[in-house]
């Protein structure tokens, strides 16, 4: 098995990560700046509004939204110091622990102008802001430190109970439990020596002192602390030990990803490469073709299956097809389609970035001895994703429910926009249709006005079907009513637009369709 890491940065606008794995896609990453994420940013906030009525607060900091910030995401250890905006407060007190949060309304907790140091912990979504928390974290390559938590914790994904009890004995020597600093070891930290987690712990410390230096000195609300780019970013979080090699297409983010590995880690530096073929990065690796069918609803599998990605507001809807695939027998049919499917569903959710509520619906199985084997080889597909997933078993109706972590928006709405004439639904109404609600608009405005004339505009094709298919109709209205309709054409509106021009506007020479 090899793996590969693509760095795409050719162009200014847009900067592009791949995972690839014996060179199939796995993992894939985008930037825009022109997208102005802010997740992992710290800033200095202020209280623009609270509504009781959810339980939330809304902080200013300094965006085009106000964020939004739930009673649930208030910590308290740094809420109480949040006067000095970092200060950490005493976590034991004369009446034992301190009151939860759940305990206290936000109201009592929060008032209207109040500054507050926050965190982005997931970007704006459509016309949300951003969601914010006071629970920080400062994520390293081997560890997560987290002020104001007293809690330390082992990645869930490293198994070994040997190798967790010698991480916990670790942490435990570098932070006491008292200290009120709260620390969880990734997965890269693995097998790392104390002296590797111990720089990495005093290098997230720094940059912890920095940010409470700069809330007590900066006027609210500004950032306090921006995280890395990208490419910092993914050889910080996605790089992994058993990647061979990392390819970067950019003279600059090459020495920029090389920096990086030299100081954090250096016995890696050498798999950072600067790629020179004289085929672009991605088309080198074909990867430019199979990332425009990420996009498509419809993904084929190479048992001629098919699954069907429909992704709504509130939930994304996977549906497994036979399409084209032949089995001897149903059951046996459904089981192989299924298992294939479930690895191409985990690695498509990955790919998407596919969050919230998601529901797969599977072909039916009788057999429970298949639907095990299913179940067990889509929760181990599973396995290879960095987002926090829920999921419950196979339903008997072939059904699994499941949520994974949503931070930021899903690549679909990344790249595209809402069509401006179909409104996101998928669905244009027929000429017949759209003519028909014009009609009604002519008819309503010929007989609620008393202009001698009405001038509408429409799209082009629109005003020629039009005048086609109801010529005769127009000329009964004109004809009952003693009034002029003009009809133009005006290919920059969309096919279901009607324009209505005022009087006279005849005489600035435009061409009429029908009069």
């Amino acid at each position: 098995m090899t793996r590969k890491m693509l760095i795409n940065a050719t162009e200014e606008e847009e900067c592009r990560v791949a995972v690839l794995k014996n060179n199939v896609l796995q993992e894939f990453y985008i930037e825009r700046p022109s997208m102005g994420t802010c997740l992992g940013n710290i800033y200095k906030g202020r209280v623009a509004n609270i509504e009781p009525s959810i339980g939330a607060a809304f902080v200013n900091i300094g965006g085009p939204r106000n964020g939004f910030l739930h009673a649930s995401d208030l910590n308290l250890e740094t809420l109480n110091g949040s006067s000095a905006l970092g200060k950490q407060s005493n976590r034991v007190t004369k009446n034992g622990p301190p009151r939860r949060r759940s305990d206290l309304h936000v109201q009592s907790l929060l008032k209207v102008g109040q500054e507050i140091m926050v965190q982005v912990s997931k970007d704006g979504i459509g016309d949300k802001g951003p969601t914010l928390t006071t629970y920080f974290s400062l994520p390293g390559r081997y560890l997560v430190f987290m002020p104001g938590v007293s809690k330390h914790g082992i990645s869930r994904k490293i198994e070994s109970e040997e190798e967790r009890t010698r991480l916990k004995g670790l942490v435990g020597e570098l932070i006491p439990f008292d200290d009120d600093l709260g620390v969880i070891v990734r997965t890269a930290g693995a097998n790392q020596p104390k002296k590797e987690l111990l720089k990495d712990f005093r290098y997230l410390t720094n940059i912890w002192s920095n940010i409470c230096h700069k809330s007590t000195s900066l006027e609210s609300p500004t950032p306090l602390y921006r995280e890395n780019d990208l490419v910092i970013r993914a050889l910080r979080d996605v790089f992994t030990t058993d990647i061979s090699e990392i390819l970067v297409d950019s003279d600059e983010v090459y020495g920029k990803a090389r920096d990086f590995m030299e100081a954090v880690l250096p016995r890696h530096v050498d798999k950072v490469s600067l790629y020179r073929g004289s085929h672009p990065l991605f088309d080198h690796f074909q990867l430019e073709e199979e990332l425009d069918s990420v996009l498509h609803p419809r993904i084929a599998l190479q048992s001629g299956g098919w699954l069907f990605i429909e992704q709504t507001e509130a939930l994304v809807a996977i549906d497994v097809n036979s399409g084209k695939f032949k089995g001897k027998e149903l059951e046996e049919t459904a089981s192989a389609i299924n298992l294939e499917a479930s690895v191409e569903i985990a690695r498509q959710l990955r790919l998407r970035d596919l969050g919230g509520l998601i529901v797969i619906d599977f072909i039916d199985m009788h057999s429970a001895e298949h639907q095990r084997a299913v179940e067990k080889k889509f929760r181990e597909a599973l396995r290879e994703d960095r987002a926090r997933i829920k999921l419950l078993k196979l339903s008997t109706f072939g059904v699994i429910e499941m949520t994974r972590q949503r931070v930021r928006p899903s690549l679909e709405s990344f790249v595209f926009g809402k069509c401006p004439h179909c409104k996101g639904t998928g669905f244009v109404a027929t000429s017949e249709t759209m003519s028909l609600n014009i009609i009604r608009k002519i008819r309503r405005w010929v007989m609620q006005d008393a202009s001698p004339s009405i001038h509408i505009v429409l799209n082009d094709r629109m005003a020629e079907y039009i005048l086609n298919s109801k010529k005769r109709l127009i000329m009964d209205l004109e004809e009952q009513n003693q009034k002029r309709i003009l009809i133009r054409g005006d290919a920059a509106l969309a096919p279901d637009e009607i324009v209505r021009e005022p009087s006279g506007a005849e005489l600035n020479g435009q061409k009429w369709l029908f009069e």
